[in-house]
């Protein structure tokens, strides 16, 4: 949806929002477990690690693709789904996209690479990006991976 942010501004009595009552965060019920039982070891693996702190949670993965696929089919829309590599470079995570039957979308042969060890199948691997290097395009072709091109400029 777009929104005239000027109109907002201008004339916000035309504009209703939702009271933090009525729009309430989801909590995935293993990790709103965990921060209510063991709230400390957050602190514990800031302390050890560093921030910021990535915390990966590969079932909300699983469950979000679960939640797209519904939406999809409830509206009758046919398509395909692909998790990009280059968003998150955690094997687990590229692993439970595999595992839920989601495409990976590569944009290097160093994540042609972590896909295929995660058991993607090749088939089912897009490799998008607009600097893709010749020894790249020939690990996608020997693998039968889609490329995803761009259109020339031709000025």
């Amino acid at each position: 949806m777009w929104i005239d942010h000027d109109a907002v501004r201008t004339q916000p009595e035309t504009y209703r929002t939702h009271p933090p009552t009525q729009l309430l965060p989801f909590w995935d019920p293993l990790i709103a477990r965990m921060l209510r039982t063991s709230p400390q070891s957050l602190v514990a693996a800031v302390e050890r690690y560093g921030s910021p702190l990535n915390v990966i949670w590969p079932h909300v993965l699983r469950n979000n693709v679960a939640a797209l696929r519904a939406v999809l089919a409830a509206h009758s829309v046919q398509g395909e789904i692909f998790y990009g590599a280059k968003v998150n470079k955690s094997q687990a995570l590229v692993k439970a996209a595999v595992m839920a039957g989601v495409g990976i979308d590569v944009s290097s042969r160093h994540e042609l690479r972590d896909a295929l060890r995660a058991s993607a199948d090749p088939l089912r691997v897009c490799a998008t990006g607009p600097a893709k290097t010749a020894v790249f395009h020939e690990q996608l072709l020997a693998r039968g991976a889609l490329i995803s091109t761009v259109p020339v400029d031709p000025a």
